[in-house]
């Protein structure tokens, strides 16, 4: 029997560096980008000796990251993913990372220890040993050598894509490809009478984790039309179909032509976004409206500028009034004036053959209470049922 070894193979790590910024000062030396990159090792190389590991230390940019997982698209409420605070360039502070640093020579090596270590304590899962940062610096406390290089390794690694381009007018593939974290190897332009296509060979990041992290663009430009794609779309299969500009990408190994795709197209029914939106029925009002879908009853805030008190009018017609919780801690010239304690408070009406709605307020009780009664509350105080009026009153 003949015993086969599986010998896993090893990627290149990609290194942000060359698709950032620079940033050079008196005592650090440091990295920017225009989006966040997972980095989980910072190399500094000098023109002479490294310094001692105790007189160099590792920050971040920091403010919104909590220390846990980026999860880019987890499911983590009722679209709560949409308003997560992010960093930027200008808000936030640099932060000291959980750093462990090698020398050897002319090189300093950074690697995080995991997140909930020191950086996040209080952190209920488990640490990652990345450091998501738009800026990153070394930060040096005594004399330095100049550093000569600065390298950011992410969690990403190089992968090798042939990608083809074709265009269906034969001066076309004069067009420059521009690659954004990645590199173009080599290309080769085929022209026909029908067209032209651009057989490329590059070199792009992918991360298991994050689809879009280091994500590699290419951008064809001409002298008239540009256009970008993403390059795990195309390598993946995808066929990228650019209908106003006549192009398609795919992979090398696709043989498909634009006529072909075009037909496959038509007959399928297939249309582009453009397309559908030009041939969609001009929206109406009361299209609109049909549209959404029915929602639950829900209560209407109600209230004055500038005015510290709020009401609450429920879906049955009820209207509560809401005891704010800074009238205690920051209590004004008005507060001896309210008719109402802290643990009370309710102006209720509700309609006729109106149902409760199902929430936990605190006054639950007191609200059924009225309901039976069928008649209006003025005011529910602690500890004391609500006064009923009659109707009209």
């Amino acid at each position: 029997m003949l015993a086969v070894l599986m010998v896993p193979v090893m990627l290149a790590a990609v290194d942000a560096a060359p698709f950032g910024d620079r940033i050079d000062d008196a005592d650090s030396v440091g990295l920017r980008w225009p989006e966040v990159r997972r980095i989980v090792r910072v190399e500094a190389e000098f023109t002479g000796p490294a310094p001692a590991a105790d007189t160099m230390r590792v920050e971040y940019w920091h403010k919104a990251w909590t220390g846990q997982a980026l999860r880019r698209y987890a499911e983590t409420g009722a679209g709560s993913v949409g308003w997560a605070a992010a960093d930027d360039w200008f808000n936030g502070a640099w932060k000291a990372a959980d750093a462990r640093v090698r020398v050897a020579g002319r090189t300093a090596a950074f690697t995080f220890a995991p997140s909930n270590e020191k950086e996040f304590p209080d952190l209920k899962t488990a640490g990652v040993l990345y450091r998501p940062a738009l800026k990153i610096r070394v930060v040096f406390s005594g004399p330095h050598p100049r550093v000569a290089a600065l390298r950011a390794i992410t969690d990403s690694a190089w992968r090798n894509a042939d990608l083809t381009i074709r265009f269906d007018q034969p001066g076309a593939c004069k067009a420059a490809l521009e690659v954004y974290n990645g590199q173009l190897q080599s290309s080769r332009v085929t022209e026909s009478a029908g067209g032209c296509a651009i057989a490329a060979s590059l070199t792009y990041a992918s991360n298991p984790e994050d689809n879009e992290a280091d994500r590699t663009l290419v951008t064809v430009r001409g002298a008239r039309d540009t256009f970008s794609f993403a390059v795990d779309e195309a390598e993946r299969g995808d066929r990228i179909y650019v209908k106003d500009y006549g192009a398609l990408v795919t992979r090398s190994a696709d043989p498909i032509t634009i006529a072909e795709y075009r037909r496959i197209l038509d007959e399928l029914g297939a249309k582009t976004v453009y397309d559908r939106i030009a041939a969609h029925a001009e929206q109406t009002l009361m299209g609109a409206w049909n549209d959404m879908p029915v929602k639950p009853p829900y209560y209407f805030i109600l209230g004055c500028e500038g005015a510290r008190q709020r009401f609450r009018l429920e879906p049955n017609g009820e209207l509560w009034l809401i005891h704010p919780s800074h009238a205690r801690k920051r209590p004004g010239k008005d507060n001896a004036r309210w008719l109402f304690r802290p643990s009370g408070g309710a102006l209720c009406g509700p309609l006729a053959g109106g149902r409760l709605p199902a929430d936990r307020d605190h006054a639950l009780a007191a609200r059924r209470r009225a309901l039976r009664a069928g008649g209006f509350c003025r005011f529910a105080r602690a500890g004391r049922a609500p006064r009923r009026v009659p109707p009209g009153r």
